[in-house]
């Protein structure tokens, strides 16, 4: 005897009959549905249909429905009262399957938001999933009756849809404040005083890609020591996942002096970039290369490629050609000759050779650390007779570059630029596998194009990895060794979604210092706009103008010097940096005998401002302030072909001449003194005073500010 099937049927109505068309049969149960056409049956899992099932009825009967990720079926000619019939009971079926997918993904969902921070790179995915979600499920609660537990669901899934920029920001601030709350006690104790909120958030935030913007003073090297420990307590990385970077070899031990003070560490370790180039080489290699005598003396290797430039010119008849070619076509307009035959010997004797000279080995660090030598001439400049001379030079610099590699390869050994592009290419070849998911970045805005390659090439070697760099654009000021800040400036377009937190507190000047070299530095609109705010409240001005009035050369700046020193407290022992732009405007080593000797309760030290980059003291006396080739700004003669192998600077005039003189500005703790001539003062400092800015004025100064 047949077993009689219990299960549901949805039938053809009887007009199919009549008109001799294939009757279809459809039964369900709680896993399965099947569809009987003639002597075809085909069974479809609930799982495997992506939508609720659809019944609609119309003149011509039922009108079933059925979607698969595969496959949509749809079946007409189906008795009146299918739709009546059997909806309800589809819909139920479907949604004990479905449920448990909704709920679960919801949770899944829920969690990625909520439980770690949601990162750019996961988005696009995450907002796909929802989005399928809400094209399923949103609206069937208008539509058809749901219990209880479904409806919640649906308005939970309805809170999340669309996952907009809004949303975004909501569940990364949700998190990163329940992290602050559970790792308070961490933060408050991580320094002699507790993290500011900004401080705590920059540690905290943890996207692809992240720049904390860190002004002069506030704290960067607390939040390098600071993310680190959050990293190592929230259990996201273990020591030898991170990676610090730093410039120098000073800045690294501070840090690591700092890991150590801080966090009680020996087990990670700040290494500088050629540091961690030699370690990937020798890793790939197992043997630690040889450090050329290139790179730790430079008149040998200046020496070297002299000889190496006379090597080529006596023995190479075309390279000859073009260095006399190059001579008659930047000599064109003096009408000076030279001759083919001219002998090395010959033109030594002629400075023009000796100017191009200087020129040729001064172009080939440019070319060699921009790798241009790789890519070809720059096509820098619309004028034909100067992109001429571009190339001409570049043509003469490149047989130094082969020659110099090949001498590296003689030598079994390696120079600071060799060092970058090997490690860069080790990466991207394959041969070296980094281990960190955790790359912090110090000093970001003197970052060069071979070193963000390179930290491009570690991030992208390991998936997940996160790149968090720590900088300021106000002091980006080392373009002429190959610092390009867009990098900072422009961060997200060269690294990807990113996000970024200002630290908004310093901890170094107090608030009339910062009013003047904020708004200095804001006036170039290139900058990024930050707030800076201070510690330390000062009611009075702290940048003071003290004219010299001393027209010999051999004693400028020191009576004016010792007029500042003398406003310093005498009952407590202070620091003083005197500063300039350029070396030979500071005071000579017996002047600064006598200083010392006439303030012994003063530790007076002399830097050039980029000399003092990194550095701080009680008071800042900034002596040069003249206008000219050697004045501040420096009104020196840009070369042109020098600037097309250079990082691209900002069109407004004097950029990075302005962020020198905030980084000057902002050396001191307590007060700054400027220094100015009794005629042809720096327009700077002409800025400060006609554009009223808090600073106190001496009797000369305040009669230029009514002139």
């Amino acid at each position: 005897m047949l077993a009689v099937s219990t299960e549901p049927k949805i039938t053809s109505h009887q007009l199919v009959s009549l008109l001799q068309k294939n009757n279809r049969v459809i039964t369900y149960n709680s896993m399965t549905v099947t569809i009987l056409q003639g002597n075809q049956s085909q069974t479809i899992a609930w799982c495997d249909i992506i939508k609720p099932i659809t019944l609609k009825t119309s003149w011509f009967g039922g009108r079933l429905t059925l979607v698969t990720a595969a496959q949509t079926f749809s079946f007409k000619w189906l008795r009146y009262d299918s739709e009546q019939t059997h909806q309800q009971a589809l819909l139920d079926c479907w949604i004990n399957i479905h449920q448990i997918k909704l709920n679960t993904s919801l949770r899944d969902i829920t969690q990625q938001l909520t439980k770690r921070y949601f990162k750019s790179s996961e988005k696009p995915s995450l907002e796909h999933k929802i989005s399928q979600l809400a094209s399923t499920w949103l609206g069937l609660a208008d539509k058809m009756t749901l219990s209880q537990d479904i409806v919640a669901s649906i308005k939970q899934l309805d809170t999340l849809y669309p996952l907009d920029e809004q949303k975004t920001r909501q569940f990364r601030a949700y998190f990163v404040q329940n992290e602050l709350t559970r790792y308070k006690l961490f933060f408050d104790k991580q320094n002699s005083h507790p993290m500011t909120p900004k401080q705590r958030q920059a540690c905290v935030i943890n996207d692809d890609n992240n720049l904390v913007l860190a002004g002069a003073g506030s704290g960067k090297t607390s939040v390098m020591v600071g993310r680190v420990g959050y990293l190592l307590q929230s259990g996201l990385a273990k020591p030898s996942q991170i990676l610090m970077l730093a410039y120098g070899k000073d800045a690294a031990q501070e840090m690591d002096l700092r890991l150590k003070n801080s966090l009680q560490r020996h087990d990670i370790k700040c290494a500088t970039f050629h540091s961690l180039a030699l370690s990937i080489i020798n890793q790939v290699q197992g043997v630690m290369p040889n450090i050329s005598v290139f790179a730790t003396d430079a008149a040998t290797r200046k020496s070297w490629l002299t000889e190496q430039f006379h090597y080529l010119i006596n023995r190479q008849l075309s390279y000859k050609k073009q260095v006399i070619d190059l001579l008659n076509q930047v000599n064109m307009e003096a009408k000076k000759s030279f001759s083919h035959k001219t002998t090395i010997d010959q033109l030594l004797s002629h400075s023009d050779f000796v100017n191009l000279q200087t020129h040729v080995l001064g172009l080939f660090d440019l070319i060699r650390s921009a790798a241009s030598a790789l890519s070809g001439v720059p096509q820098y400049f619309d004028d034909k007779c100067t992109q001429a001379t571009l190339e001409h030079y570049f043509m003469l610099v490149k047989p130094l570059i082969d020659a110099y590699q090949s001498k590296l390869h003689q030598q079994q050994a390696v120079d600071f630029d060799d060092m970058i592009f090997q490690a860069h290419n080790m990466i991207h070849t394959g041969k070296f596998k980094a281990p960190w998911l955790h790359i912090l970045v110090d000093e970001f805005q003197d970052i060069s194009e071979p070193r963000a390659q390179l930290l491009k090439a570690l991030r992208d070697n390991t998936h997940g990895s996160v790149l968090f760099a720590v900088g300021d654009d106000w002091q980006s000021i080392y373009r002429f060794s190959g610092s390009n800040h867009h990098f900072i400036t422009q961060f997200q377009r060269y690294f990807g979604a990113s996000c970024t937190v200002n630290l908004d507190q310093t901890f170094r000047f107090n608030n009339k210092i910062a009013e003047v070299a904020n708004r200095f530095v804001m006036q170039n609109p290139a900058q990024m706009k930050k707030e800076l705010n201070s510690k330390v409240i000062q009611s009075h001005s702290s940048v003071t103008i003290i004219t010299d009035f001393n027209t010999e050369k051999q004693n400028a700046n020191v009576q004016a010097i010792i007029d500042a020193l003398s406003f310093i407290d005498k009952t407590q022992k202070a620091s003083v940096y005197i500063l300039a732009r350029f070396s030979f405007l500071l005071p000579n080593a017996a002047q600064m005998g006598l200083l010392t000797q006439r303030f012994k309760h003063l530790i007076i030290e002399s830097y050039t401002v980029h000399s003092s980059k990194g550095k701080e003291a009680d008071y800042v006396i900034l002596v040069g302030l003249s206008e000219g080739k050697y004045g501040f700004p420096a009104k020196q003669n840009h070369n042109l072909i020098f600037d097309a192998f250079l990082p691209p600077q900002d069109d407004y005039l004097f950029a990075e001449e302005r962020r020198l003189f905030y980084v000057a500005l902002t050396r001191a703790k307590k007060h700054v003194y400027l220094i100015i001539p009794s005629s042809g003062i720096s327009e700077f400092v002409l800025e400060l005073i006609n554009n009223q800015y808090d600073i106190a004025l001496d009797k000369q100064a305040i009669s230029l500010a009514h002139t």
